[in-house]
């Protein structure tokens, strides 16, 4: 990680690694860090080569020291706690097959389909929240592309977002993965909250800032509560540089985005 991610560290002899402290700036809902940000911190501390995939158990609070450390039976698994031992989130190397979206929808597609008619549940979210303003936010908006099955929105990640050869890092490229997918799994129906549990990720190409990138999330299945849904970040020639699958789960009490 490299300190364009302002993110505060502290030391903590009893863990493998350093702790994450969340900034304000990359919450979700209020007061917890955005998941996809959670889940890409993760994932980079993990260090695996393909896939992986991150267990959301809670909510990330903001300004706390969250612990990682290594499974003790094998070094193929990450956990991350709070200070007082509560599991926040778990992440293992997988082999993930791709998800393929219906449709790639061009730039003049996503330019003329109508914006989302719902109020944001937390419009202060760091990826997806429309109240954030440029240069803080990522300000990825999905719309539903009409007669493609997929919603998506622009992204143009900021010099901010990127480390040594303007290479965005990977735990931003998460995020930018996270809540398209509830755009996606909600896609056609009524956006009922929904919570982030869980995100499997592969990034198979760098990301430089300045990039024009589309982000296209879509529906896979949908059982009561448990919604499955796929992303991906395309760049200007069309190919899929990065992808995720992720479970939603719809709260009995409210949600939304971004956890």
């Amino acid at each position: 990680m490299t300190t364009a991610l302002t993110i505060e560290r502290a030391s903590a002899s009893r863990f493998d690694a350093a702790p994450l402290v969340i900034a304000p700036r990359f919450c979700g809902p209020p007061g917890t860090g955005n998941g996809g940000y959670v889940a890409g911190w993760l994932a980079a501390r993990l260090g695996a080569a393909g896939a992986v995939e991150v267990t959301l158990r809670r909510p990330a609070p903001l300004g706390v020291p969250l612990f990682a450390r290594h499974d003790e039976t094998s070094g193929a698994a990450l956990a991350l706690a709070d200070p007082d031992g509560n599991p926040i989130a778990e992440a293992r190397a997988v082999d993930a097959a791709p998800d393929e979206p219906p449709a790639i929808p061009r730039a003049a597609d996503i330019e003329g389909a109508p914006a989302p008619d719902f109020v944001h549940p937390f419009p202060g979210c760091f990826v997806c929240g429309p109240a954030r303003g440029h240069g803080d936010g990522l300000r990825i908006l999905p719309v539903d592309v009409p007669g493609a099955g997929v919603s998506a929105a622009h992204w143009t990640p900021g010099a901010d977002l990127a480390g040594r050869g303007g290479v965005v890092d990977p735990v931003f490229v998460w995020a930018a993965l996270d809540c398209p997918g509830y755009f996606g799994a909600t896609l056609g129906r009524p956006r009922e909250p929904l919570l982030l549990g869980r995100m499997t990720a592969t990034v198979t190409r760098p990301l430089r800032a300045g990039a024009r990138l589309r982000v296209v999330g879509w529906s896979l299945a949908r059982d009561e509560r448990r919604h499955t849904a796929a992303t991906a970040l395309v760049d200007e020639r069309g190919r899929i540089v990065a992808r995720s699958r992720q479970i939603w789960i719809a709260p009995r009490s409210a949600g939304g985005p971004g956890r």
